[in-house]
């Protein structure tokens, strides 16, 4: 499909291509394929200017970097979700898994207090 879509010139489509393919890979453990593809996806959502898109693929960036151990990059990448989600079509929904995923990061990396200040 992202073949198809990349011949078809449907930036929309591959970037979701991308996002799929990069989750998909985080579930098999395959983390730096990845992160790859879903740095892709948001480049694209970026290009396309799709703010919905690229949030939830930063979120989800978030969660393969905060599971490699990359804490820091994955606080960047999911306080970037946050600034670019405000105010769109899926405010709700992706500010709520952002801030999950942030509290999850924050316990990895052994900060607790943020942890907790990104559950309230």
């Amino acid at each position: 499909m992202a073949e198809q879509a990349r011949q078809a010139g449907a930036l929309r489509t591959l970037a979701y291509c991308y996002s799929y393919i990069g989750t998909t890979e985080y579930f098999q453990g395959k983390f730096r394929e990845a992160i790859d593809n879903l740095l892709r996806s948001a480049a694209l959502y970026r290009e396309i200017n799709a703010p919905s898109g690229e949030a939830m693929v930063l979120q989800r960036l978030g969660v393969v970097r905060t599971a490699t151990g990359e804490w820091d990059q994955a606080l960047s990448d999911l306080h970037r979700a946050l600034d670019i989600a405000r105010g769109y079509i899926l405010q709700g929904h992706s500010m709520m898994r952002v801030y999950a995923t942030l509290a999850r990061n924050r316990l990895e990396a052994g900060d607790f207090r943020a942890a907790l200040d990104c559950a309230r």
